[in-house]
């Protein structure tokens, strides 16, 4: 039958609660808008009177399919490592621990869903996005306000400058979104229940494995404090 090692108590719900949490976030954040492309300037806005917007948001859910779209080398090795390291390493991290947690398994069966959520949390780089989106912004911004300008192009910038009232000619923007401020507190979770070693990871450690001996310096000082008698039976016997 299914055997429970977590004992039903306030740091067991804790816990429990933290990995919720962390991915309803991780859920929430897959499929809302991360940062949005913006083009301004007097160029587009003479496409837009025509129908063409250039306008776009992107989830980290989408970003995986327009890489795929790219086709070549592209698809087999950065749609891998994008999926591997921003949806699936992430999403199978949350949910077996989530799963560790609340179901009455064998602790056979247990400690196996722990080793494969503990390898899981290896491949997870969404806190590396957090970075290169304000990267995005600060690298595209300038460079494209200078692609196109009153003085590089006069007879283009100029006339339109002066019809959209438009100080720039082209410029294109990454804007952060909702969903990027809601992957902030995804990420800040995950650094107190999600990475290996973090809070979360040590009380399922130690709830699987109650013979285990604390990390040093707790093992030593431990072992300090015992009677001779239980630090000789800690110790191997040579045959």
């Amino acid at each position: 039958g299914g055997a429970r090692p977590f004992l039903l108590s306030r740091e067991w719900l804790w816990h429990v609660s933290l990995c919720a949490a962390t991915s309803y976030l991780l859920y929430l954040s897959m499929f809302m808008s991360c940062f949005d492309r913006v083009v301004t300037g007097s160029v587009p806005a003479l496409l837009k009177q025509n129908g063409f917007d250039f306008d776009e948001e992107y989830s980290i859910w989408s970003l995986a399919d327009i890489i795929y779209e790219l086709g070549g080398l592209n698809r087999h090795l950065m749609y891998t490592t994008y999926l591997i390291f921003c949806v699936i390493g992430p999403v199978t991290r949350c949910s077996t621990q989530l799963l560790l947690l609340l179901l009455p398994l064998p602790t056979k069966w247990l400690r196996a869903l722990h080793e494969l959520s503990r390898n899981a949390s290896i491949f997870y780089a969404l806190e590396v996005l957090l970075v290169a989106v304000p990267l995005l912004n600060m690298t595209f911004g300038p460079v494209s306000k200078n692609l196109l300008t009153v003085k590089s192009q006069p007879a283009l910038c100029v006339p339109l400058a002066e019809r959209f009232g438009e100080e720039t000619c082209l410029m294109l923007s990454v804007n952060l979104a909702k969903g990027y401020y809601v992957l902030c507190v995804h990420v800040a979770l995950f650094l107190y229940s999600g990475f290996d070693g973090s809070p979360t990871h040590k009380y399922c450690q130690h709830e699987l494995h109650r013979s285990d001996c604390p990390p040093f310096p707790c093992c030593s000082k431990q072992q300090q404090d015992s009677p001779p008698s239980a630090r000789s039976a800690r110790q191997p016997t040579m045959h």
